[in-house]
């Protein structure tokens, strides 16, 4: 029988018995097991429940996207029908794709090493949701570039491969190619001017 106790504000306390503590002891340990055991049946009802989980999402997705799905998991009917011309719809875009990467990682090559990433990062911010073609392609390119390297225009960037042109010479390299010349005319060894008639 549970007992009546006050607390040091006068508040009454109950304070249950040795007998009724443990019939709620029991009571607990009993609502553990049964815990345990639904558990343990629900496991065995279905031991792929991630599994299943896993499918019926897949399924979901599918049905979405137009296919018929039956109970087992079989396709029934697709409202999408393939045709050869949808073939080669997607074959010729797919080509045309291959042809434009092609022609972009060429030029791409082209660029001096260090321009070449933030060149192509530029040139897809620029064609995001562009359709793109040959024609185009070269636009794109050469203005991601002009933005990469503003202070240079398109022909006086260095390219890999390029064959160049003739080198340009400071006033001092100049000087001294004329110092040069007139100490080879005076050992009368032959000049620049001797090579270029």
């Amino acid at each position: 029988m549970p007992k009546t106790l006050y607390d040091k504000e006068g508040n009454e306390v109950v304070v249950k018995d040795d007998e009724e503590l443990k019939t709620l002891e029991e009571q607990a340990k009993e609502a553990a097991d049964l815990k345990v055991k639904l558990v343990e049946a629900e496991e065995a009802a279905n031991p792929n429940w991630k599994e299943a989980r896993g499918k019926v999402k897949k399924y979901d997705k599918l049905r979405s996207n137009g296919v018929d799905i039956d109970d087992d998991g079989n396709v029934v009917n697709t409202k999408e029908e393939v045709t050869m011309e949808k073939v080669r719809q997607e074959s010729r875009v797919a080509a045309q794709r291959e042809i434009l990467d092609g022609q972009l990682a060429r030029k791409i090559e082209s660029l001096p090493e260090n321009l070449r990433d933030s060149a192509r990062a530029k040139f897809d911010k620029l064609t995001a949701g562009e359709k793109l073609d040959l024609d185009n392609l070269n636009t794109y390119f050469e203005e991601a570039v002009r933005i990469v390297a503003p202070s240079k225009s398109l022909a006086e960037r260095s390219f890999a491969g390029s064959g160049g042109g003739a080198p340009i010479f400071t006033p001092k390299q100049k000087e001294e190619e004329q110092q040069g010349e007139e100490l080879s005319s005076a050992y009368g060894l032959p000049t620049l001017k001797d090579f270029k008639k």
